[in-house]
């Protein structure tokens, strides 16, 4: 008998056992709108998958996981218990079912919840101290063109944050930019002052369409007003932002790549700058810099050349990267490209033609890279420059043979030998002396450099280096181009570098790049408004622009100030 309630018992407990393999939990089955509860899985040592998770993203966001196991030896035998804990924020008020989840070969109960709204006074407090706000401009935006998004989340001194605003960076179809990382401040709004914490992207939409920012939440712990706890933890939850992604416009020509920005923004160097006699099979290096405002620099398409037989060019890979610009995404692309003149004559490469879509004026545009005129000469022959070798061993060196062997027959018919070899000596003789003065001289010098005498500047570092008054004069009546290769010669011939260097140097400084990028607006604009710089702008930026640079002895700086994206 004893047996038999011996086995009646283990059978039970084997059963509790089964029972117990699985089972799911929450801790409180009334939720208040906008706050968290946790869902517990409990296995006996069963993995629970994100996949077998997703069903409850019907009512729920799921806003953490963790797991935990612990091991357990009963006579030897080890037995495994696995937990999985769930966060979960209810999507909405009313009653909602925590669906069944399967776990290995075994499914949990479902759970019912209730969630309840907030009380208006609460709902109230909680906008007065905490609130979220978003900026999209514009809601309707082309394709592959700039979307501006700020995001921003005020809070009170009753309030704390107990999470960062999450980033943008996982949207999909989208090329996402920071143009501002999380930034503090403070403002204040009827009255009350605020703490704010805002980012800021630029978002560029891969295809048309509808584009959805989706709603995000935030942890807060508001200030309990009963003070029987100090601080309640509160989520605050974004509203989506809903967006409009346009075609390509019809207007734009089908055969240009797409290439819509706010401004374009274009410069050029050649080197060298005169091309009236290059010589065949010289190198001529064109230096492009474009910087499209409201573009990335990777969407910025290359330039193209058309070439004439005689030239042949070689581009090197094109450099793109990404600056920020009074809070503008801005793109920059540099290409460089080596011509050389195969053949001789003068040879015209054709303007080139950029099209882009201004974003500004909602129109076609073009920007004009001018053509490039070459004329060429023929190198000369290696050696052609260089004296003749004698014609005979008996020629001196250094003098050329007579032209008329007659007449010198008759010089020296019936002068003896010895007449002959005297003359040949006192050559010789006056060759010694020239070697000799040659080494004194060369000794003398060397002295003379050990000694710590003042030196006076070259000749020709006075006629280098134009005065500002003749600087001054011929920026006067000089068109837009002039005004450009006038500065940056003129820099280039106080700094003492090329001109290359010398427009980078320009270009370090904030209103010199304002200065250039003027300038070429002028120079290579088309179908907008186009700009100059007046002498009395450039004499006196140049003039200080010397002093700061041989102060700091910086004299290449990068030809853009740019903010990496993160």
């Amino acid at each position: 008998m004893v047996g038999k309630w011996v086995v009646a018992l283990a059978a039970l407990v084997l059963a509790a056992q089964g029972l117990a393999a699985i089972s799911a939990s929450v801790d409180r089955s009334v939720v208040e709108e906008g706050s968290t509860f946790r869902l517990t899985i409990e296995s006996d040592g069963a993995a629970v998958t994100p996949e077998a998770l997703d069903v409850l993203r019907t009512d729920f966001r799921i806003t953490g996981t963790r797991e935990a196991s612990s091991f357990t030896f009963l006579n030897g035998v080890q037995s495994v218990s696995k937990k999985v804990f769930v966060t979960l924020l209810p999507n909405r008020t009313g009653k909602l079912d925590i669906p069944s989840i399967e776990v290995g070969d075994d499914r949990t109960d479902p759970i019912s919840i209730t969630v309840i709204g907030l009380s208006s006074e609460l709902r109230q407090r909680i906008s007065e101290h905490a609130f979220i706000e978003i900026e999209a401009e514009p809601r309707s935006q082309f394709v592959q063109a700039p979307i501006r998004v700020v995001r921003r989340l005020y809070y009170s001194a009753s309030a704390k944050i107990a999470s960062s605003l999450p980033s943008l960076d996982n949207l999909p179809e989208t090329r996402v930019i920071v143009t501002q990382a999380d930034q503090t401040t403070n403002a204040e709004l009827d009255g009350r002052s605020y703490n704010v914490v805002s980012q800021a992207f630029t978002i560029y939409p891969e295809k048309s369409g509808a584009l959805v920012l989706p709603s995000f939440t935030v942890r807060v712990y508001l200030r309990s007003p009963d003070m029987r706890r100090q601080f309640q933890e509160r989520r605050i939850t974004s509203e989506p932002v809903h967006l409009d992604v346009l075609p390509i416009p019809d207007a734009y020509p089908p055969d240009q790549p797409w290439f819509p920005a706010y401004d374009i923004e274009m410069d050029r160097m050649l080197d060298p700058e005169d091309l009236s006699a290059v010589e065949v099979g010289a190198t001529i290096r064109d230096e492009v810099s474009l910087v499209a405002v409201g573009l990335y620099g990777a969407a910025i398409p290359p330039i193209s050349y058309r070439v004439p037989d005689g030239v042949r060019i070689y581009v090197d890979s094109p450099r793109t990267a990404d600056g920020v610009r009074d809070g503008e995404s801005v793109g920059n692309y540099f290409q460089n490209t080596n011509i050389v003149v195969t053949k001789p004559g003068e040879w015209v490469i054709d303007p080139v033609e950029i099209t882009w879509w201004n974003l500004s004026e909602q129109r076609v545009d073009q920007v004009l890279l001018p053509e490039i005129r070459i004329a060429t000469k023929v190198a000369p022959p290696i050696g052609e420059a260089r004296a003749q070798p004698p014609s005979s061993p008996n020629e001196s060196p250094g003098f050329s043979q007579d032209s008329n062997p007659e007449p010198r027959a008759r010089e020296t018919a019936g002068t003896p030998a010895s007449s002959a070899i005297a003359h040949d000596g006192s050559w010789l003789l006056l060759a010694g002396v020239g070697v000799a003065g040659a080494l004194l001289g060369a000794m003398a010098a060397v002295l003379i450099g050990r000694l710590d005498l003042p030196t006076s500047p070259k000749r020709g570092d006075a006629q280098r280096t134009p005065s500002a008054r003749k600087f001054a004069s011929r920026l006067q009546n000089a068109d837009p181009a002039a005004k450009k290769r006038l500065l940056v010669d003129w820099v280039a011939a106080n700094l003492e570098v090329d001109a290359l260097t010398a427009s980078r140097v320009i270009r370090s400084d904030s209103e010199g790049e304002a200065i250039l990028r003027s300038l070429n607006s002028a120079i290579y604009g088309r179908g907008s408004t186009q700009s100059d710089v007046s002498a009395a702008q450039i004499i006196p930026f140049a003039q200080e622009l010397l002093k700061t640079a041989r102060s700091k002895s910086v004299l290449v700086p990068g030809l853009y100030e740019i903010q990496p994206a993160s």
